[in-house]
Order: C-alpha cells, then structure tokens, then sequence
C-alpha cells in the first residue's frame, strides 16, 4: 500500500525505485518502522512499561540471573534456536537482537 500510495502522490512511473520516493517525501518504510516499533516495546520492558503477559515473552538477564553486572537490568535474554526455521525469526528473538 506504501508503494503505490508514493508512486500516486508522485507522479511517478511504475518502474521508479520505491526508496527513491519516500526519501522524497520523507516517509519510513514500512520494514524501518517495524524495526522502531519493536525497539520501542523493548524499551518498555526495561523500563517497566509493558503490559504484564508481555513481560514473560522478553526476559531481561537480572530475573534470569543472580549475579549484578553492570548491564544486567538492561540486557535482554535471546532464546537460542538452532535454525531460522525453529524460531530465529519469532518477536522475542529478533527484538533482543535489535
């Protein structure tokens, strides 16, 4: 929908790269706001925002761990997956990642 919506607004033809256009219009595309969004939830959690079922899914290293590091109220835990295929994409993963 972003594509052709910026092509329209435009003036542009068909074959016109989409990156083009939005640094034109100054838009996010859609995968870069998907990016943010997830840091923003991340964000939430370390600092306590996040609604609560959420809270289970992103671990941080401090209610994993007992020992105090400098970051450990920070770090994230990333669940290890042998394969893309198993999960290395799910949310959990790839907003600690982020």
């Amino acid at each position: 929908m972003q594509k052709p919506a910026a092509r329209v607004i435009s003036c542009a033809d068909r074959m016109t790269p989409s990156v083009a256009l939005f640094n034109k219009l100054g838009w996010i595309s859609f995968y870069e706001q998907h990016k943010i969004d997830k840091c923003i939830i991340m964000y939430k959690r370390i600092n306590g925002y996040l609604l609560s079922y959420l809270n289970e899914h992103l671990i941080l290293n401090n209610k994993r761990h007992s020992r105090n590091t400098r970051y450990s109220s920070i770090n994230a835990v990333c669940p290890i997956y042998r394969r893309e295929t198993e999960g290395g994409r799910s949310f959990a993963v790839s907003a600690t990642r982020l």
